[in-house]
């Protein structure tokens, strides 16, 4: 059987590789060691773009994204605004604003491309597979590293070895996947739920949780997928009140005799909330950008570089140098953005919620799911920073794409 060659199929494919950060390989590609890692997945998901933009306007004319429209113009209004008032405050060399806003323009961007191949609805199932695949084999590349590395001292993905901040528990922790392990996962986690998942979303939820408890050892991202398990049970319309009620207490209760059956849990605890890069440095990472936002309230601090080599780093690190934005969530966005940022995000949540009310069937709730597991890690990982606005990218292109409810017919 031949299979019929579709640019848009390949657009899907290389920009959620690109999205994965190649699988955790991306050091072996031209400038991997010289550019950060999410810098060069945004160089590289603007250059795949804009070659399959070009391959689209020769052949067909181009249009304007009808869903989300309004998001989209503000987004590359608010990014204009912010880099001249982050040039106008500091005075910091104006590309280096506009490297910034780099990161917000590039998922505004893949989904203008996007939506020039868009076709029928059933198109959405072929991204979401394209993504849950790409998410596979990122925890399946994860796990054989984390294996290499920790029984053959065998570092093939090239990953950083040479502080204590890169070991948890004894053992290297890393991610690979880039931004898409955690949504995706959702994704298959939804389709489980509603009982409608294909073998490929069984395994992606096995391989991935792998990664991401005993690989990663992130634990807030940990917490944050507990709770998106637990919420998807007491929203599930399928499942009566009694069995949401048992099952809750059951993950409940395995999480916790988990816990406590760890030795060092009550050492852990201790040294976690007296320890100065833990509560006590987020409250004081948490005072500093507030007091920031309160001096710049409209648009925040803006754009300001994330290099240490040019002059007024310290407005974005502090004077010591050991706050980070991304680490704080909503704050950080507060800081960055102002009460605008802060306007553009509720925009954001209320178009999502009006589109998804619009619509029906098992993407619909992906896409709803997706949104609240954006909104449950503002507690401090903002989808609105420089490392996570491909997020944006994915709840437009499948947003887009659901099925709209069919309307009553009413029968004289």
């Amino acid at each position: 059987m031949s299979i019929k060659f579709k640019p848009y199929n390949l657009y899907l494919w290389l920009s959620a590789i690109c999205m994965t950060n190649f699988f955790g390989f991306y050091k072996y590609l031209p400038f991997g060691t010289i550019f950060y890692s999410y810098d060069l997945m945004y160089i590289y998901i603007f250059g795949v773009s804009m070659i399959f933009f070009f391959e689209r306007a020769l052949v067909k004319h181009i249009v304007f994204p009808k869903e989300f429209r309004n998001l989209v113009i503000s987004m590359v209004i608010l990014q204009i605004v912010e880099v001249i008032w982050t040039y106008s405050q500091y005075h910091q060399p104006i590309f280096l604003a506009f490297k910034e806003a780099f990161a917000y323009i590039v998922p505004i961007v893949c989904y203008f491309v996007f939506y020039q191949y868009k076709k029928e609805e059933q198109d959405i199932e072929y991204f979401v597979d394209v993504l849950i695949k790409c998410c596979l084999i990122s925890s399946v590349v994860a796990m054989v590293a984390f294996f290499a590395y920790a029984y053959g001292e065998f570092n093939f993905l090239k990953l950083a070895t040479d502080s204590s901040n890169n070991f948890r528990n004894g053992t290297l922790r890393f991610g690979v996947g880039g931004v898409i392990i955690y949504p995706v996962l959702v994704v298959s986690l939804t389709r489980f739920m509603r009982k409608q998942a294909k073998r490929i979303d069984v395994l992606n939820i096995i391989f991935t949780t792998f990664q991401i408890i005993v690989i990663n050892k992130t634990r807030t991202m940990i917490l944050y997928m507990i709770m998106m398990v637990f919420i998807m049970i007491l929203f599930d319309r399928k499942m009566n009140m009694l069995s949401k009620v048992t099952v809750s207490i059951l993950i409940a209760g395995c999480i916790l005799g988990v816990i406590l059956s760890t030795d060092s849990f009550v050492g852990n605890v201790t040294s976690y909330f007296n320890s100065d890069a833990g509560i006590m440095m987020r409250f004081n990472t948490i005072e500093f950008y507030m007091n920031q936002f309160f001096q710049k309230p409209l648009l925040g601090m803006g754009l300001i570089s994330s290099s240490r080599d040019v002059v007024g780093w310290q407005l974005l690190y502090g004077p010591a140098g050991y706050y980070h934005r991304d680490d704080v969530g909503i704050v950080g966005l507060l800081n960055q953005y102002g009460i605008c940022g802060l306007m553009w995000m509720m925009a954001f949540f209320a178009a999502v919620w009006r589109n998804y009310k619009r619509k029906n069937g098992l993407n619909a709730t992906v896409v709803c799911n997706i949104t609240i597991f954006l909104l449950v890690t503002l507690i401090n990982l903002s989808f609105l920073d420089t490392q996570r606005t491909m997020y944006i990218f994915l709840v437009f292109a499948i947003g887009s794409m659901i099925q709209r409810k069919p309307q009553r017919t009413i029968v004289a």
